[in-house]
């Protein structure tokens, strides 16, 4: 850093530019810097003020504290240079209920999720440890659609069961995305699977079948998996070598297979020439692949 800047200043822009994170000065630690934290103090009193009036003096500024201890037992006891963590906390909203509400934890509250995904019926989580929970609500009522009321949707929270979702215990979940009625998770490796309804074949099972816990989609053996999307009915996932696949219900040419039949298990989708896939997204009947060409591809329903 060339210039006249003092060894102070120069000392901060170190600091904040080091190459490990860990190492760089918290807000709290910059704000509470002797080259700031007067003029910082006096920012809320000159706010608005005319140039003229603003406060300038009424205490001595120095490059460095009077008493680096003092200043320093001061920091300590305000909490500054320690890594505050907030708690992890999972918000959801609609179906009747106005404003974000937080959703139980299992177990102990530790628990840190990470990534979520969420369908109709579906409300699934990812924790740092690489573990599944799945948000359930019991059927608590017999009452007819119109007897539903805003009361009844503060009860659903209320009442939504959180639980880890146990499948291999060796498996360490990075990411989820959910259907209507079934769930996609990708493990760590890239190996995908699937779980729960397996109506229009959208587990890729090669059948209708349900599976209550995760279970290999086995025709994707051998590729890692690097996205994976789920629409209402369907499912599309983008391999390492660049290659589509999809599966689930048809209609509307979502599974871009150039035709509306159901398809129970990973069917390749022919891409144009000379494009890799990067990424996909599935809405309710309709799927769109991004590329590495910056291109974007898309079917199904318009």
């Amino acid at each position: 850093m060339t210039g006249t800047y003092s060894n102070e200043i120069k000392d901060l822009v170190t600091s904040l530019l080091n190459r490990e994170p860990d190492k760089r000065p918290s807000i709290k630690e910059v704000l509470a810097n002797p080259l700031l934290i007067n003029t910082f103090m006096d920012l809320p009193i000159n706010i608005g003020r005319p140039r003229g009036l603003r406060r300038t003096t009424g205490r001595t500024r120095s490059p460095v504290p009077v008493s680096l201890t003092s200043l320093s037992s001061y920091l300590e006891a305000e909490g500054f240079g320690q890594k505050h963590e907030l708690p992890a906390v999972v918000y959801r909203w609609g179906g009747g209920v106005l404003n974000p509400t937080t959703l139980p934890l299992p177990g102990k509250s530790d628990v840190e999720v990470t990534q979520v995904g969420i369908g109709r019926n579906s409300k699934t989580g990812v924790t740092s440890k690489g573990r599944l929970i799945s948000w359930e609500t019991p059927v608590c009522r017999d009452e007819s659609p119109s007897a539903a009321s805003k009361e009844d949707s503060k009860d659903s929270i209320s009442t939504t069961i959180p639980k880890f979702i146990d499948g291999r215990s060796s498996v360490s979940i990075a990411y989820v995305s959910c259907g209507d009625m079934f769930s996609a998770c990708l493990n760590d490796t890239g190996i995908l699977m699937t779980f729960g309804n397996g109506a229009n074949g959208c587990l890729g099972h090669g059948n209708l079948l349900d599976v209550k816990e995760p279970k290999i989609v086995e025709t994707l053996i051998g590729k890692q998996v690097i996205k994976v999307s789920c629409g209402a009915m369907h499912v599309m996932a983008v391999t390492a070598d660049h290659s589509v696949y999809s599966w689930g219900k048809g209609d509307s040419g979502r599974l871009g297979h150039s035709n509306n039949e159901m398809c129970n298990k990973p069917e390749a989708v022919t891409l144009p020439d000379d494009t890799e896939a990067l990424s996909c997204f599935c809405g309710t009947d309709c799927s769109v692949v991004l590329t590495h060409q910056n291109k974007v591809l898309a079917c199904g329903g318009n």
